[in-house]
């Protein structure tokens, strides 16, 4: 009995070494039998420098990794410290999370976060065999300097809530980069890190103070209270930008070229400016992909109504709108907006909605309808577009429809409803939106939108370390669309926060909404 019990302990002792680990490499070292954690994989490529960092020591431009056994996956966090050249698309870094197989360049399942690229900043992966879909997309151009110094943090709770934040050497605090709800966890094997880089910079990577540990409540992850996790940013479930990467085991092509199925998908409908109203009808669409797309030879369709698109593209992750006039002058400066002359009349009452590419090929479908509004008023009265809440959700169901918060709609910027269907609760759709203060007045208006009146509700202010710092609702009944006051004079230092907040209906069901704000 001993003996088993004996074998039971280092068992265990040998999986918990496996789901957790610290390496700072203050022992000269990064392998070894010797070693409590042991990297593998192009270790003649690395050597632990004079100052204790592990250094890339390669000659020519190539693909390098290393990883050590690592089971932690759902429940944990990571951070660890990256020092590189400028990024670019040859010049950039892949630090697994989690994976399933130990060769960090083919094919696998697992978690990465990506460190540089063309757009020079930081984003969380998730991997599938050849197929990669970006969860968070961070800041662009934070990278944007000659020599990188980056702190990382990722956090995984058991609620499924990821969110990875950066600190830059020059900065005191931590950065939140985004975060997304992913309940189902891959397997995890292994932690590792591969380095993708030109001749130049062959030796000018460099990586320290790794941790890997089950998740504590000392991380910048708001936690309200015991029940609720509020993740700072609601952006989606899987990205739908399945775009393979280059070999080996490559990330999306930033080339400019014309769109696949999925690529484009429609995120705002203006199909009734309101009777006798000079604003004009548009279509919006958004590039759910990581490159630019060209829509050149491109077709919109309105029920069998065809539409050629002018020589236009899309940025990354940013919006075109596609009207027929501007007579009025009424659109957005700066937003990508493009004029077609035989631009259809949009029915009011709702049309199936195509685009296809210049080979004919469908790339976006969506049939639309008036009762998409969830508002009788916005219906009948018209100037409120049709939103799209949860760009990501693949299967572009009227749930995930909500009429604009905003009169005149978005057009060219992110949705006023937008937020991830995903975790919206019972009786989806719902929106939180923010109305900033002008002037010299500092009150600040939240705007809420429920499934219907009769919930009792809680609304709090959080900053970024998970600390309350204000209470605006406390069990509050609520109609089911109005406004709450927050007069942030003097309260409130400059900095991002956290709305959250939390609705009950007399059955004990409940709807949680996120929604970050920054406070000027």
């Amino acid at each position: 009995m001993k003996k088993i019990s004996f074998f039971l302990c280092v068992l265990l002792q040998s999986m918990i070494a496996r789901a957790q680990f610290t390496e700072n490499f203050s022992d000269g070292a990064f392998t070894g039998a010797g070693r409590s954690v042991n990297w593998t994989g192009d270790a003649d490529r690395f050597v632990v420098n004079d100052v204790g960092w592990l250094q890339l020591n390669a000659t020519e431009a190539a693909t390098v990794q290393l990883r050590t056994p690592s089971t932690l996956a759902k429940g944990g966090e990571w951070t660890f410290r990256v020092k590189m050249p400028s990024p670019s698309a040859s010049n950039y870094v892949k630090v697994y999370l989690t994976s399933d197989k130990a060769d960090l360049t083919g094919e696998l399942s697992g978690l990465f976060i990506r460190i540089g690229y063309s757009d020079d900043n930081i984003c969380l992966i998730r991997q599938n065999g050849k197929t990669n879909s970006i969860l968070i997309t961070g800041e662009k151009k934070r990278l944007d300097l000659s020599t990188v110094d980056v702190a990382l943090r990722a956090t995984w709770d058991a609620a499924g809530n990821l969110s990875l934040y950066s600190k830059l050497d020059s900065e005191a605090n931590w950065t939140l980069e985004g975060a997304k709800g992913v309940d189902t966890a891959p397997t995890s094997n292994w932690f590792g890190l591969v380095c993708f880089f030109t001749k130049t910079n062959a030796k000018k990577y460099s990586f320290d103070d790794f941790v890997a540990k089950p998740q504590s409540g000392s991380v910048p992850n708001p936690k309200p209270d015991p029940t609720p996790d509020p993740d700072p940013t609601p952006e989606p479930t899987p990205d739908p930008d399945p775009t393979p990467d280059p070999t080996p085991n490559p990330d999306p092509d930033p080339s400019t070229d014309g769109p696949q199925a999925g690529d484009i998908v429609f995120s705002e409908i203006m199909a009734n400016p309101g009777t006798g109203s000079s604003k004009p009808e548009y279509v919006e669409f958004y590039n759910a992909t990581d490159r630019v797309v060209q829509l050149k030879d491109c077709q919109f369709l309105h029920g069998t109504t065809a539409c050629p698109l002018p020589e236009s593209s899309i940025e990354p992750h940013d919006y075109l709108v596609l009207s027929k006039s501007d007579a009025t002058g009424w659109f957005p400066a700066g937003i990508n907006r493009v004029e077609a002359t035989k631009f259809p009349t949009l029915t009011n009452t709702g049309k199936v909605l195509q685009l296809k590419n210049a080979e004919g090929t469908l790339i976006a479908e969506f049939e639309y309808s008036d009762a998409m509004y969830k508002s009788s008023a916005k219906k009948t009265s018209g100037g409120y577009s049709l939103e799209c809440i949860d760009l990501s959700n693949v299967s572009n169901s009227a749930d995930n429809w909500l009429g604009s918060l905003a009169l005149g709609g978005t057009p060219g910027k992110p949705n006023s409803v937008a937020g991830s269907t995903a975790t919206a609760g019972i009786d989806a759709p719902n929106a939180l939106w923010l109305e900033y203060p002008s002037g010299n007045n500092s009150q600040y208006t939240i705007h809420y939108q429920l499934d219907r009146a009769g919930y009792t509700a809680r609304l709090f202010i959080y900053d970024l370390r998970g600390l309350r710092v204000a209470t605006v609702l406390n069990n509050a009944v609520l109609s089911s669309s109005g406004t709450v006051n927050l007069n942030a004079d003097g309260r409130l230092r400059s900095g991002i926060y956290i709305i959250y907040m939390e609705a009950f209906d007399a059955a004990g069901n409940v709807q949680r909404f996120k929604k970050p704000m920054v406070m000027k």
